[in-house]
């Protein structure tokens, strides 16, 4: 799963294929981090899955908005798919950036 974007870095380098990088959840505390990281294409990706041009942004859930896309009722309704669930958060949810890279149209991106 993953995200296709057309995005330019500060530093002139420039992919299209956004990647959940990292996500760390913890169930009691109702909390989860998510990192995007940015790579050239899907091809660099897989072949390089350690070398993103850079994580562009950081999404945090907590409490409720934990709940809404990790709970035991969302989880159950999408049959468990935790990954779908945080791509979901990503799409909607306000993303905090990362060097300066602010993501404003994920929404928009197309799935790959």
């Amino acid at each position: 799963m993953a995200l296709k974007q057309p995005i330019a870095l500060p530093s002139g380098a420039a992919g299209d294929y956004l990647r959940i990088d990292v996500f760390e959840f913890n169930r009691r505390a109702r909390r989860a981090y998510v990192q995007v990281a940015l790579f050239a294409n899907a091809t660099r990706a897989m072949n390089y899955p350690d070398y993103p041009l850079s994580v562009v942004s950081i999404l945090n859930l907590e409490d409720a908005k934990f709940d809404e896309y990790l709970g035991s009722e969302a989880l159950a309704l999408c049959g468990g798919n935790v990954l779908g669930q945080l791509y979901k958060a990503v799409r909607r949810e306000k993303l905090s950036p990362v060097n300066g890279i602010v993501l404003s149209e994920i929404a928009a991106a197309e799935d790959v």
